[in-house]
């Protein structure tokens, strides 16, 4: 018994004597990259579709005398974009459904109307032309970065011989950053 009890003293204090664990230290690297970017108002993923909103000319006379103008709206707002400082921006505007003959046209049965978009309202800026290229917009960004207008306008300038109805296009807009 003695012996037993010797032998289990002696195995308690080996046990007691050995590390508890054994352990590793080491290092973990933790990255981020931040780029200048852009995003739609309404829109938290910058990357994603977004919905550039509703160009609503409102209702006319098909007589009218004067241009008729418009931006895009959400909910009665103008579509906003929220850019870094810095960013780059650049705007693709697509040519629409019913192009024709380098202008881009509303729809409605066969029959067409005339519009133009621009980077100013009242027909100021540069035209986003049919067919053309992205144009560099990035002096539209604000220098401390910020919100500001979507810089797209609309114009429909008086045309002969149009009739009534209910017109419209759907155009693509690409933003680049």
């Amino acid at each position: 018994m003695k012996r037993r009890l010797g032998l289990c003293l002696y195995a308690g204090a080996l046990l007691a004597a050995a590390p508890a664990g054994a352990s590793v230290s080491g290092n973990m690297n933790v990255l981020l990259n931040l780029e200048n970017g852009c995003i739609v108002s309404g829109s938290g993923e910058p990357l994603g579709a977004v919905d550039f909103g509703t160009m609503d000319f409102g209702t006319a006379p098909t007589l009218f005398a004067n241009g008729l103008e418009a931006q895009s709206m959400i909910s009665g707002s103008a579509v906003q974009l929220q850019c870094s400082a810095g960013a780059n921006l650049n705007i693709q505007v697509g040519d629409g459904q019913n192009a024709s003959s380098g202008v881009r046209r509303l729809a409605d049965a066969g029959n067409f109307v005339q519009y133009r978009l621009y980077t100013q309202a009242g027909g100021g800026g540069i035209e986003y032309a049919v067919g053309g290229g992205a144009l560099d917009l990035s002096a539209a960004v604000p220098g401390a970065g910020g919100t500001f207008n979507l810089p797209i306008y609309g114009l429909i300038a008086p045309q002969p011989g149009l009739v009534a109805g209910s017109y419209s296009d759907t155009v693509s807009i690409t933003l680049t950053f």
